[in-house]
């Protein structure tokens, strides 16, 4: 009587898991940090802000410097997602850090 038998598994199988594919472009992810970055601190933060600032013009630079590290944050979120590009964010980073 004939056995019936598994596939064999291929000698070489991969060992890390396919790249994920790119599916947003810049403007996409730029518009969510625009987003997300609004939306988190408008409707709190601008009193705050108004009124431990000497005026007008230092609250706007205060927003501006503000939003000139965000950016900078983002970019270094695109830069390590783009040197590990595996999935889980943050959790990745840290786990190789």
């Amino acid at each position: 009587m004939p056995h019936d038998t598994a596939p064999a598994l291929p000698a070489t199988a991969p060992l890390d898991p396919p790249a994920p594919r790119p599916l947003l472009h810049t403007r996409d992810v730029a518009s969510l940090v625009v987003g997300i970055v609004i939306g988190a601190g408008m409707f709190s933060v601008p009193a705050v802000v108004a009124a431990n600032s000497g005026g007008p013009v230092e609250m706007m630079l205060a927003w501006l410097v503000g939003g000139a590290l965000s950016i900078a944050g983002a970019l270094c979120y695109a830069e390590l997602a783009t040197a590990h590009p595996h999935p889980g964010g943050e959790y990745h980073f840290l786990r190789l850090a």
